[in-house]
């Protein structure tokens, strides 16, 4: 297949596996990415191989996201998560030799540039900030689990399908709630996530590893995990079915998020001990309402499908997916900073900006998560005016949506076979001018 790669991006290679006709998963992508990214079996950030291996049981941030990368450019992950620059005196005692190859990856991060300065300030700017906030993050998460379970319970015994869509929708905002959490350091929170019969581990990989790193390119697998249905980046062989008719069975799509994502991970991997978790509601239902299996299993059925609607509605429409916000296939900008592309793939919601709870449960303040993930995202509206300060003095405008503008934009993207022929930075130019 050929690549129109933008001549910033030339030597960005295309994944090879993105031709093939796998299933693709998480822990495949894995394997894959490992071949083109010539860490050679360590742990590479920017130039330099690691051997992390005597740190996996040290490791503050939890032994699982470096088991995870093992073989892998870890870069803008490393970057993105560790604002205190001190984390580079220890990561230097792991030091094994140089990368014999060029970083597979077009982005930079420059002293001076614009992600290395707002990481500096955000740093100083937390060390101010008020503390104890994320015990609201913890109450939501918590009281939307304990209500998933009542109201199940509810519907159940009742027979009460008013009582199960209420199920549905707290158990969609525990599990958007839980994705601040397995960002994180280990957690047992985190876990939340796993309700939904979506895998924390596989997450970790096809959300934070790689759609947060690479957003809207064809090394976002979150993204290109969705084809051949779902095809949001302009390509002129995008096939007439989905270009003509995505706005037609997108609603099977989604009713089939949390199930399709279940059966695909357990026909490839197996069944984990996490995996039982998912099975908490049922087993709830069953053992407090006095109704039958059967009547459990259905109810729970019905709890599910409308909640992976839901959930799917919210994260396909949250932030990426409009025709003026950057896709590969597009002019990217000249400056390759990770941060400001970071940006020019982000699309923020008004309706939720710095909102609580609302935020939480909608994956609102998405351009400063997307670019520190593990800060709690109860703490990410203080960190506004020194991000909005950083953004004015690089001529950065961030792009302001809203909620129903993207809705609608997710579609028209999905039509899109042709790339934007302007730069992010041109077409703020020309707003500006």
């Amino acid at each position: 297949m050929d690549r129109k790669w933008s001549s910033s991006w030339t030597d960005w290679k295309y994944p090879a596996w993105m031709d093939g006709g796998e299933v693709r998963t998480g822990r495949w992508w894995i394997a894959k990415k490992g071949e083109d990214d010539g860490a050679e079996g360590l742990w590479r950030v920017h130039d330099k191989l690691y051997d992390l291996t005597s740190w996996v049981n040290k490791h503050p941030g939890g032994k699982q996201w470096i088991t995870l990368t093992k073989g892998l450019d870890i870069t803008e992950a490393y970057e993105s998560s560790h604002l205190n620059q001190d984390v580079d005196l220890i990561l230097q005692k792991f030091y094994v030799r140089d990368a014999k190859t060029p970083r597979n990856s077009p982005y930079t991060m420059e002293p001076g540039g614009f992600f290395r300065t707002l990481k500096s300030r955000v740093y100083e700017e937390m060390k101010t900030m008020e503390t104890g906030t994320k015990m609201r993050s913890y109450i939501l998460i918590d009281s939307l689990v304990v209500m998933t379970f009542v109201m199940a319970i509810t519907a159940v015994k009742f027979h009460n399908y008013t009582a199960g869509f209420i199920s549905a929708a707290c158990l969609t905002g525990a599990s958007i709630a839980a994705h601040n959490f397995f960002h994180q350091k280990d957690n047992w929170r985190m876990y939340y996530f796993q309700l939904s019969l979506m895998s924390v581990t596989d997450w970790r990989i096809t959300h934070s590893l790689s759609h947060h790193i690479y957003t809207n390119t064809y090394h976002d697998l979150e993204l290109m995990m969705m084809e051949p249905f779902l095809q949001w980046l302009p390509k002129e062989n995008k096939n007439w079915l989905a270009k003509n008719f995505a706005w037609l069975y997108t609603p099977v799509v989604y009713l089939s998020v949390y199930h399709g994502q279940a059966l695909i991970r357990i026909l490839r991997h197996g069944v984990e001990w996490q995996d039982a978790i998912g099975l908490a509601t049922p087993t709830i239902m069953y053992l407090f309402s006095g109704a039958s299996l059967l009547q459990c299993v259905g109810m729970w059925s019905f709890i599910m499908l409308f909640s992976s609607v839901m959930f799917a509605t919210l994260g396909f429409n949250a932030a990426h997916h409009h025709p003026d916000i950057f896709h590969e296939g597009d002019k990217p900008r000249k400056d390759t900073d990770w941060g400001l592309n970071q940006l020019d793939a982000v699309g923020e919601r008004v309706e939720v900006k710095k909102t609580f709870p609302w935020s939480h449960l909608s994956f609102g303040d998405h351009a400063l998560h997307h670019i520190f993930p593990t800060i709690d995202h109860d703490d990410l509206a203080q960190l506004y005016p020194v991000f909005e300060r950083t953004c004015q003095e690089f001529n950065v405008k961030l792009s302001h949506m809203t909620t129903w503008e993207l809705i609608l934009g997710q579609f028209k993207q999905l039509m899109r076979t042709k790339g934007n022929t302007t730069s992010p930075e041109e077409r703020s130019a020309i707003t500006r001018s």
